[in-house]
């Protein structure tokens, strides 16, 4: 566990940083009111979705690394918004239901269990996107991994196209420059850029696909 421990912390420390830079303008000058940013409409959001994360991946491990991957892959489309989760229809086929999405990801019964337990108890105040960054932090910390301060008061979104993810996300057949002009276009170092994709692309679960 310790192994499992140092071996996440550069990878999550990157990420945390990432994810912080989407929070909502002004997070870094007001870091304890947005990491509180439930506090007072909802101070039992956090906990409700920790125990929903830590019962999950008692009963299935492997989604500490599917709910990260999910994260990441929000992250990387629009920002940390939850587009991720919004179903395709008629009209629209969905980022879930895109390319390097479709066959890859899970993890979203977590989400759905998370929101119906803060929704239950707080309902419409809590973002579905502060949950998803949120369950992928407490999914790292339960299977030993570094634990980070997570700033709240993201917003949803509302918008999801699938061929968005075409040029967001790197797929596996993607070479080194390929992997450098999609991470040099998010602000990623070219080191960084190496130390995430790998711990990324190692989450692929041979169970993909499944929710």
């Amino acid at each position: 566990m310790k192994r499992a421990s140092q071996l996440l912390a550069m990878p999550i420390m990157i990420w945390a940083m990432y994810t912080w830079n989407f929070s909502p303008p002004g997070a870094e000058a007001q870091f304890d009111y947005r990491v509180k940013f439930y506090s007072e409409e909802c101070p039992q959001a956090r906990e409700l979705v920790k125990d929903v994360v830590l019962n999950a991946i008692t009963a299935d491990k492997g989604l500490s690394a599917a709910l990260l991957r999910l994260n990441f892959h929000d992250c990387f489309i629009r920002g940390c918004d939850a587009s991720v989760l919004l179903d395709s229809n008629f009209t629209n086929v969905a980022e879930k239901d895109g390319f390097g999405n479709m066959l890859s990801l899970r993890g979203y019964r977590v989400i759905d269990d998370a929101k119906a337990a803060v929704e239950a108890v707080c309902p419409e105040i809590v973002s579905c996107a502060d949950i998803l960054t949120l369950a992928a932090r407490d999914a790292i910390t339960a299977i030993g991994g570094p634990a980070w301060r997570i700033a709240s008061g993201r917003r949803d979104g509302v918008v999801s196209f699938a061929s968005e993810t075409i040029d967001n996300l790197p797929a596996h057949y993607s070479d080194f420059a390929d992997l450098t002009r999609l991470f040099t276009k998010k602000n990623f170092t070219a080191k960084e850029m190496v130390v995430l994709a790998g711990e990324i692309s190692s989450t692929l679960s041979p169970c993909s696909g499944s929710p």
